[in-house]
């Protein structure tokens, strides 16, 4: 088993996490209404998008626009937020 490398001086996810991010930028998913989405003064619950290829090495989470872990949410890769510590 390998494990992967660290990203931006960061721990890699683990399966199932939860953890707080804090996008880097605002962002709004087209043909929703001005609501739907993320704040970058904002921070919000990301869990691992485990579906997707290289989620752990690329930091890759899902976001809930409305912060309850349903849908809408938003693909992020380790560029687009930062984890913020409890």
């Amino acid at each position: 088993m390998t494990t992967s490398p660290q990203l931006n001086n960061r721990q890699p996810l683990k399966s199932g996490e939860e953890i707080k991010i804090r996008p880097h930028e605002d962002y709004r998913l087209a043909g929703f209404d001005y609501n739907t989405r993320l704040d970058k003064t904002k921070t919000y619950t990301a869990r691992p998008a485990e579906n997707q290829p290289e989620w752990q090495e690329k930091g890759k989470v899902f976001v809930s626009f409305n912060n309850d872990g349903q849908e809408p949410s938003i693909l992020l890769d380790h560029f687009d937020y930062e984890i913020i510590k409890p």
